[in-house]
């Protein structure tokens, strides 16, 4: 009897218990109770096949033993082909492997086997770990100005996490295509202190961001500021990164250079990089300085002076935004959001505001909490998928989260 990599059930997909390319990180919360089970695929290195995965709830809790994931392997019994996830008790098909310890609730209890260092896997599989770890975080969030996830399709490839649909470009895409003509009014209410309402609220839930640039903040047709991209986001108020990793120099602060710490305030510090780009017209910081030059610079002391025509108010923002000691930096609360609120726009841009009214949607946060009226006007314009879309997202069996 022999191994064999034969190719994968035909049917497999069909089946309500498949959940394709999930990573185990993601199973426990999908199985709730005791016995409750899934198939998914994983494969280790590029170069093995891929293996089905059945994963089983033995016991109630989030303890590490609380899940197994036995492997289905396949041999060959005179010229058949055989599945078996104990070695002496095989089926001649997999549907038969299933139903049998589905029906007689037959313990699999394979002997566990060293995993693999974590680097040797293939690079594929890292990426779909990331993309996972992006998704898990994105599903907490619910505020008009952070991207809403709605679920992760992950039975084949290419994984597709399903956010809500945003018609429009960056912040950073938009400044560079309407160069010079932008009123200083909407940078302030809808460019800056969207991002600044976004960015509150995150802080609030524990979310360290990471990445905040006008890159990656996606801006709507209704002029709506929504925080995006959640690859290096990490939960919690303190992170320390492996001095291997590449960053954004040019948005990073000067005491996550030199320690590779991050925190709340180290996203203050790009929130004020983000600012500088609003009120350039999406120029580069630090304009064509190289990246050691940039972190020489700012672990120096030096700090980019506003540009022309910035508000008043944005100028004090920036500084205190950019101080060099953290303890001393504003957070963003009312003292960084509030200046932003309360910067003075040229009288050539000026129009009457509407009265403020109470938003409708979460508060969590600071800065959520008085929209004029065409904003909340404008919020309820958000672009969900029409229903036979999410019909849809159903049928290719997305996890919704």
């Amino acid at each position: 009897m022999t191994e064999v990599d034969e190719e994968l059930p035909k049917n497999l997909e069909e089946d309500d218990a498949y959940h394709g390319l999930l990573p185990r990180e993601d199973v426990a919360e999908l199985l709730a109770n005791t016995g409750d089970y899934m198939l998914r695929l994983s494969q280790p290195k590029p170069t093995d096949p891929r293996e089905i995965i059945v994963s089983v709830r033995v016991a109630p809790g989030s303890d590490a033993l609380a899940i197994r994931h036995i492997v289905i392997k396949r041999k060959k019994v005179e010229d058949a082909v055989h599945w078996y996830a104990l070695e002496d008790f095989s089926f001649p098909s997999f549907e038969d492997l299933i139903t049998y310890y589905v029906s007689t609730r037959q313990p699999i209890n394979p002997q566990a086997k060293k995993v693999q260092d974590e680097a040797e896997f293939a690079h594929a599989k890292e990426k779909i770990k990331e993309m996972m770890h992006e998704a898990r975080l994105m599903r907490h969030y619910d505020h008009v100005n952070v991207v809403r996830m709605y679920g992760v399709a992950v039975d084949c490839e290419p994984l597709m996490i399903v956010i809500e649909l945003v018609r429009g470009g960056s912040i950073l895409s938009d400044l560079r295509s309407r160069k010079g003509t932008i009123p200083c009014e909407e940078k302030v209410e809808r460019m800056t202190l969207g991002t600044a309402r976004g960015l509150a609220y995150l802080h609030s839930r524990g979310c360290i961001h990471r990445d905040i640039a006008a890159r990656n903040v996606l801006y709507t047709l209704t002029k709506i500021a929504k925080i995006s991209d959640f690859g290096l986001s990490r939960e919690g108020c303190i992170y320390k990164m492996k001095a291997s990793k590449k960053v954004p120099i040019k948005w990073t602060a000067p005491e996550t250079m030199a320690t590779f710490t991050y925190t709340l305030k180290s996203d203050v510090f790009a929130f004020s990089i983000l600012v500088w780009e609003v009120f350039s017209d999406g120029d580069e910081p630090y304009g064509d300085a190289s990246s050691a030059e940039t972190r020489r610079k700012v672990s120096a002391g030096y700090r980019m002076p506003p540009p022309p025509g910035c508000p008043d108010g944005v100028p004090e923002l920036m500084k205190r935004c950019w101080e060099h000691d953290p303890n001393k930096r504003w957070s963003m609360d009312d003292r960084a959001g509030g200046n932003v609120r309360r910067a003075k726009t040229p009288k050539s841009h000026l129009r009457p505001q509407s009265k403020p009214m109470q938003s409708k949607r979460s508060t969590e946060g600071r800065f959520d909490s008085a929209y004029s009226k065409d904003y909340v006007k404008q919020e309820s314009n958000i672009l969900l998928p029409p229903e036979y879309e999410l019909d849809y997202y159903r049928k290719q069996k997305v996890v919704f989260i």
